[in-house]
């Protein structure tokens, strides 16, 4: 596959937000440190707009807010004007650590900002939610709700609409938070490091809690039609019922082969996907193995993106030194391979991208062609047709 367009960035791209009506919006650091939205046009890679400083749309922080600060469970300092970001179809939301929100739509066109102010001090984490988010911090009113930002937490929703903003309470049996994650359904599962809990949706009734010892520490959770899958401490996938909460054991993995760590799972009605770092696994609404890749096992894979007929699988294949007098650019370059699957892994077609300078941070898919992300650049690269069309 060749480039249509190549555009080099001034800035040290973090994601792509959006990708609509023919823009894509990339979120960034600039030199300055500044965090940086960015507009390009998808048909010329020309950037057509953006906001230089996203921070200077809020108001000064706090005097004394600096000697306020809370520490990561990992020990790290939460900065005072740390940025989360999350971003739907319609609009961008971006919560400073200490409670105040700003919400940005029509960045791409006629942008507009919304502002209001979450009850929290510190802010450890967000999750997107259907027409808003999800914030979740140390409760505020708690004996010490600074020293750890992950400890005594309470979860807030926002409604992007209107900012009406609603508390969720976390079931203290669970202890402090460690992830969040929302099933097909809009139930919310909250994981801490005690056990796990649903939340029925509005946020007003807990369902059930799990504080088996085998739900100690876990990592991640993904919810389906009708399981959850959770990652524990030590790697494994253990699956629950998203009903009652009840442990159904491992979740079942292709037996010719071990694909390493999870690292992608994607839900779609009546399933889910798993990429894991060497192979992809197609599991059935309870869980149970489908499908899979018939890769070989001793591949990279990196990203899977969704399409409408299957899926696009980005694979690093190796790094390449091209020598000055060798002929073309020298430098190291790095080489990928795109695979085209159907719903149930199996290969469709494959082909190999030009050698990029260097690896692919984030990638996107409209169906006919791929954005990608690296260091250097913004690539827009067009895809054949897919197989069957």
């Amino acid at each position: 596959l060749q480039v249509r367009w190549k555009k080099p960035v001034a800035m040290a791209i973090d994601s792509i937000l959006q990708q609509v009506d023919g823009r894509t919006i990339l979120l960034g650091t600039n030199a300055g440190g500044r965090i940086e939205l960015m507009v390009i046009d998808d048909a010329t890679g020309e950037h057509t707009g953006g906001i230089e400083d996203i921070g200077e749309v809020f108001p000064p922080l706090d005097a004394g807010a600096a000697i306020r600060q809370a520490i990561r469970p990992s020990g790290h300092m939460v900065e005072p004007d740390e940025l989360l970001v999350t971003a739907d179809s319609e609009v961008i939301s971006f919560v400073r650590s200490d409670g105040n929100v700003g919400v940005l739509a029509d960045p791409g066109g006629n942008p507009s900002w919304r502002h209001t102010t979450l009850p929290l001090r510190v802010v450890h984490d967000l999750l997107p939610w259907p027409g808003g988010f999800l914030a979740v911090g140390p409760d505020p009113d708690s004996d010490h709700p600074l020293a750890v930002s992950n400890a005594d937490p309470v979860v807030y929703h926002v409604d992007t609409g209107n900012l009406d903003v609603q508390q969720i309470q976390w079931p203290e049996e669970i202890g402090d938070v460690r992830w969040l994650a929302r099933s097909p359904l809009d139930d919310l599962v909250l994981g801490g490091d005690s056990g796990i809990a649903l939340v029925g949706w509005p946020g007003t009734r807990v369902d059930w809690i799990n504080t088996s010892p085998d739900l100690l520490e876990t990592r991640h959770a993904w919810a389906t039609g009708s399981s959850l899958v959770v990652l524990d401490a030590t790697d494994e996938l253990v699956r629950l019922s998203l009903s009652n909460g009840r442990i159904n054991g491992l979740l079942e993995s292709p037996a010719n082969r071990d694909d390493g760590v999870a690292m992608q799972m994607d839900v779609r009605p009546g399933g889910f996907t798993l990429l894991r770092e060497g192979g992809m696994a197609v599991h059935d609404h309870d869980g149970a193995l489908i499908g899979g890749d018939s890769l070989p096992g001793d591949l990279e894979h990196e990203l899977l993106l969704e399409h409408e007929r299957g899926w696009i699988l980005l694979t690093y294949l190796q790094s390449i030194t091209h020598l000055p007098g060798t002929g073309g650019p020298h430098g190291r370059r790095h080489l990928y391979r795109v695979h085209m699957l159907d719903d149930e892994g199996r290969l469709l077609d494959l082909f190999d991208l030009y050698p990029l300078e260097s690896r692919i941070r984030a990638a996107r898919s409209n169906g006919t062609c791929l954005v990608l992300e690296t260091a250097e650049s913004v690539d827009l690269v067009p895809m054949p047709g897919w197989p069957g069309q």
